[in-house]
């Protein structure tokens, strides 16, 4: 199973769990949360995001999203990424599909990063 991370660029409002372990079900509803707002308030944000091994918390790929209106999900992000491992793809096509239903019992606390200065 893989988890994503979210770590806050310049987003403001407080839609996100920044610097917890989500599943993509979760935290798709988030990203689609704040282009819902974009769409209202029509002002740009940047989020980070990292994928994650659960077991092994390893972190598998990390990128960046501009929330603006063109969004449709973050599945979509995900699947159209060249640079994403197939087997992430695959997961997230299955969860997408609803083939695979995650469930956020036993999902680790991300570790703390230490802030640079």
């Amino acid at each position: 199973m893989y988890l994503i991370e979210f770590k806050n660029i310049n987003h403001t409002d407080d839609i996100f769990s920044f610097g917890k372990y989500l599943t993509f079900t979760k935290a798709n509803e988030m990203l689609l949360e704040a282009v819902n707002r974009y769409k209202i308030k029509g002002k740009k944000s940047k989020i980070g995001y990292k994928i994650i091994e659960q077991e092994s918390k390893d972190i598998l790929f990390n990128s960046r999203i501009i929330i603006n209106g063109d969004i449709e999900s973050l599945f979509n992000i995900i699947l159209n990424n060249k640079g994403i491992d197939i087997d992430i793809k695959n997961y997230v096509k299955n969860v997408s599909d609803e083939a695979v239903i995650e469930t956020s019992i036993n999902i680790p606390e991300a570790k703390k990063q230490k802030e640079k200065s």
